[in-house]
């Protein structure tokens, strides 16, 4: 036997906060389960560190996804304006940096503190340095057994909110496939993205500049600022072309998205004439 309760959610990043949140709110009993020590630490890395909350021009073109009938119907249920009630209930300060980007106006820790006391205040039991090492569902009881830190939870309901690999050295891991496969779900072939791409196209003395671009690939426009590092490039635009790069694909950078190049050369022509 063991402890029962009738929700356990394993991950508690913004997902898994935000689910255990609106399952205790709804009268369920709801244990989130994190392996790390420090709760949300994507949250308090995003956005450099300001959270880059919600985007208010956000649609479902905006996903790359394999059903786009998902994520039409997950926004039209919990919108953009939904999320900025809950923001401006906790008295966060935001503000809109471009093309409808919502940041925090100190602090990361400002949203994480808010969906930490959102689950907290209606219920949700919250424990870190959880392992999990067996799941077991058994089938005629309709209930799962989850085996964490030496003991027995027993639950109704399941949910995997460990989000992907993205982040190793924050302690993501393919745990959460794993259980996905064990319960036979079919897990699409998946590759990096949101990420900056390598490059020796450009000299390391470039690193920490950053500017605004203009990035095409697959017949899809970014417009953004670009950020060189030690490795290649990086910063919104290029996170943001990321979902559609494969493998050693070519694409396209305009460096100066908002000025005449043949101004610029007939200008600095006349002004150089000595200059090749």
């Amino acid at each position: 036997m063991g402890k029962t309760i009738d929700t356990i959610i394993i991950g508690a990043g913004a997902s898994g906060l935000f689910c255990g949140y609106t399952a205790a709110k709804a009268g369920v009993s709801t244990l989130i389960l994190d392996h790390s020590d420090k709760i949300g630490k994507k949250i308090l890395i995003s956005g450099g560190g300001r959270c880059n909350f919600t985007n208010l021009e956000v649609s479902h073109t905006n996903y790359r996804c394999t059903n786009s009938h998902f994520v039409k119907s997950a926004l039209a249920r919990f919108g953009p304006y939904d999320f900025i009630d809950l923001v401006e209930d906790a008295k966060i300060p935001y503000y809109e940096k471009k093309m409808g980007q919502q940041f925090c106006q100190k602090s990361s820790k400002d949203i994480l503190k808010m969906l930490l006391n959102l689950a907290l205040q209606n219920g949700c039991q919250i424990q870190g340095r959880s392992s999990i090492t067996k799941i077991i569902y058994d089938a005629q009881a309709q209930q799962f057994h989850v085996k964490v830190n030496k003991e027995n939870w027993i639950c109704k309901n399941l949910v995997i909110a460990t989000g992907g690999i993205s982040y190793p050295t924050l302690g993501a891991t393919e745990f959460g496939y794993q259980i996905a496969k064990q319960f036979g779900h079919k897990i699409i072939p998946y590759s990096p993205a949101l990420v900056g791409l390598q490059s020796k196209q450009f000299p390391s003395e470039l690193s920490g500049t950053s500017l605004p671009v203009k990035i095409t690939i697959q017949n899809r426009l970014y417009e953004d600022d670009l950020l060189f590092t030690y490795k290649g490039i990086s910063g919104p635009a290029v996170l943001s072309a990321s979902l559609y790069s494969q493998k050693d694909e070519s694409f396209t950078i305009n460096f100066l998205p908002n000025s005449d190049m043949q101004e610029i050369l007939t200008n600095t022509k006349q002004d150089f004439p000595k200059v090749s």
